[in-house]
């Protein structure tokens, strides 16, 4: 039986590695900082660690070698298909061999600092550079575009190679990937706290951002994730930062994503009717599965008004049969749709929608 392994840095300075079935330590590595990356995995097992240098460890837990750099690496590390490692340290963008050589560098002093790359199906790779969303040859390190628009998080690719990020001041922006052109963007109200992520299960694509204390989804014609070897920030739906594990891509089915850790199902037969005198809201649906952690799946309710383009939640309920909500009041006193999530600690089935019949 194959037997997983967690990987995470804490506090104490020390980079652990832990079974995933129980907790139970295997080793630990004492690097001794309070700034560091989160821990990525390629291929052959190797754990790359940004904590000033760049670190890679035998799943051992035994040093393989060493990258000095800049000496302030800590964004990444991102593993191309081909073993490369892109970390950043300040105004300097690294790309580094398997063997722990530097393939290029770049290094700006237009930016304060690049983050954590993500990965094209073209070619290139994108990343933030300060405010800035940056395009850059992989094979070569050089400058492609650079387009300013307040970005503040990592981005996202998708498979047409349409590039998402959160902005500053409350914007979703996406960018043609090729160019650069901003192709849309979308005010959302409010800071803008997460990195963008794509739901691939359920009847919608939608993109998935934490905004102030709230999580919002907007509607995408996207298909999926580009099908490279890191799209996203954690790299998969799972954010496991490990290579090994398969991506969601195109039109997902309920396949295994990682080891024995499966995506959550959408709920079926799902059914609303929306009494506008009496303010509520029955929403009926089907969801009969056990096993792993399925115990603890919430189902969270959504609606789009006439007219919107948002999703605005209304209510959670652990009832795998459906819910009744009161006091659901709108000044349309109408209801376009009705989603609803599964979620299940971080992962989420993404929204399973329909049309509610209105009383």
């Amino acid at each position: 039986m194959t037997t997983y392994s967690i990987y995470f840095l804490a506090s104490d300075g020390y980079l652990y590695s832990v079974n995933k079935e129980n907790g139970q330590e295997f080793w630990r590595y004492y690097i001794g900082t309070s700034y560091f990356s989160h821990p990525s995995v390629a291929h052959d097992g190797t754990v790359y660690v940004a904590a000033g240098k760049l670190y890679a460890f035998n799943p051992n837990g035994t040093i393989k070698w060493t990258f000095n750099g800049n000496g302030s690496l800590r964004y990444g590390p991102s593993i191309d298909s081909d073993g490369t490692i892109y970390v950043a340290g300040g105004s300097t963008l690294y790309a580094i061999n398997p063997d722990g050589t530097e393939k290029w560098r770049i290094y700006s002093d237009l930016f304060p600092y690049f983050g954590d790359c993500v990965i094209g199906s073209n070619g290139l790779i994108y990343v933030r550079s300060g405010a800035y969303l940056s395009c850059i040859d992989k094979s070569n390190g050089k400058f492609m575009w650079s387009t300013f628009g307040n970005v503040g998080t990592v981005p996202l690719v998708d498979s047409q190679n349409r590039v998402y990020v959160g902005c500053n001041y409350g914007y979703l922006r996406v960018f043609d990937g090729l160019s650069g052109t901003l192709l849309w963007e979308i005010d959302l109200g409010d800071w803008v706290n997460t990195a963008p992520t794509l739901s691939s299960v359920g009847d919608e694509k939608t993109v998935l951002i934490g905004v102030d204390n709230k999580l919002v989804s907007v509607h995408t014609l996207s298909k999926g994730l580009a099908n490279t070897s890191w799209p996203k920030v954690f790299r998969d739906q799972a954010n496991t930062s490990n290579v090994n594990t398969d991506l969601v891509t195109g039109n997902a089915s309920l396949t295994t994503l990682i080891g024995t850790m499966p995506i959550v199902p959408p709920v079926s037969n799902l059914s609303a009717e929306y009494n506008r005198s009496g303010n509520s809201l029955t929403v009926a649906y089907q969801w009969n599965y056990t096993g792993y952690d399925y115990g603890k799946a919430k189902f969270v309710i959504y609606v789009k008004l006439p007219g919107s383009s948002l999703w605005q939640y209304v209510g959670e309920t652990t009832s795998r049969t459906g819910v009744g909500l009161n006091n659901v009041v709108f000044q349309e006193l109408s209801i376009d749709k009705v989603g609803v999530n599964v979620v299940v600690d971080t992962r989420q089935s993404g929204l399973t929608v329909c049309t509610p019949t209105l009383k």
